[in-house]
């Protein structure tokens, strides 16, 4: 995991998330994140919120701006960081991006109906290998849900997924996508025409 990725993500939304995740055989790992994601970090030593941002190496002059909270995994309100869970539903990743607002989303698939999430790709960059990952949706007790991130079966991070489907970017996508056939059709009567004169 990159770690300057993610005190990236924390000084520029003015947040450090430090997570203690207990696990069966009583070790705890640790989890840190932002507003909208946690990256588990494996190796890393033990941190508190008196360090946390000292180990981020974030400049002491910008550490009075960002508020640390420290706390337990139970108490993330439905958010599961086990490797594993049943209810977990694979996504599709696309190569397109979409820019709106000064970001870059991702849109991703859903398999089990024909709905579709978007990923900010911001919250990948602490990622080793962002093009070597599987993505799942979760459930929350809400009924709104989150994103999985895994290599292989080890969950690596947990993001929220972006709603920036809107009735305007779905004109905006249908306009494009209907000028991309134009643009396609006359391309192929362009050149279905200059075959035929070459015949001639």
């Amino acid at each position: 995991m990159k770690i300057k990725a993610i005190a990236s993500i924390c000084a520029q939304e003015k947040i450090a998330r430090l997570i203690d995740k207990t696990g069966d055989d009583g070790t705890t790992n640790q989890w840190a994140g932002g507003h909208g994601c946690l990256y588990a970090l494996p190796g890393i030593p033990y941190m508190g919120e008196r360090n946390v941002l000292s180990v981020f190496d974030i400049p002491e002059e910008k550490r009075a701006k960002i508020e640390v909270r420290h706390e337990d995994a139970e108490k993330l309100n439905g958010i599961v960081l086990d490797d594993i869970s049943d209810v977990e539903k694979p996504l599709v990743k696309t190569s397109l991006l979409i820019g709106r607002k000064g970001s870059l989303y991702q849109p991703l698939l859903r398999q089990h109906n024909l709905g579709i999430t978007f990923v900010d790709t911001r919250y990948l960059a602490p990622l080793d290998d962002p093009l070597n990952i599987e993505m799942y949706e979760r459930p929350l007790p809400s009924g709104a849900y989150y994103i999985a991130v895994k290599a292989g079966f080890l969950l690596l991070a947990v993001i929220t997924h972006a709603a920036i489907a809107t009735n305007s970017l779905t004109e905006t996508l249908e306009s494009i996508a209907a000028r991309c056939r134009m643009t396609l059709d006359f391309d192929q009567i362009t050149i279905t025409q200059e075959e035929r004169g070459e015949q001639k």
